[in-house]
């Protein structure tokens, strides 16, 4: 249950901090590695969730049961898959150096800001 729970709130946090405006460098600097380790993870987490509709529009396909369930089978593996990324990357980001910390979150906001042009 405590799992579920740090996973739910977690997935909040990402879909709050998706909405959020993009991060600046300077930002990111003052943070502690705790804080970039949220942010970071909070970053895949966004990128995992989009990545598997980049090919396709579910408004592109025709609409009938077997392709819903499709989606929906895409869907429930992206979030168990977010799950295992949050839960591993938790122990192994911490380890991180700060510097190249910050750079992979700008690398993964320029790809989410790219993602989201196609859409």
């Amino acid at each position: 249950m405590k799992h579920i729970l740090i996973y739910l709130s977690l997935f909040i946090s990402a879909d709050l901090y998706a909405q959020q405006d993009t991060v600046k460098v300077e930002e990111l600097v003052t943070k502690n590695k705790i804080e970039l380790t949220q942010i970071y993870i909070n970053k895949v987490v966004v990128l995992l969730e989009k990545l598997p509709f980049t090919a396709v529009n579910e408004s592109d396909i025709p609409t009938n049961k077997y392709l819903l369930g499709e989606f929906k089978d895409i869907e429930k593996s992206s979030q168990k898959n977010v799950a295992v990324v949050i839960e591993k990357y938790k122990s192994i980001i911490p380890y991180a150096d700060k510097d190249q910390l910050i750079d992979a979150i700008m690398f993964l906001q320029e790809v989410i800001l790219q993602m989201n042009s196609i859409e």
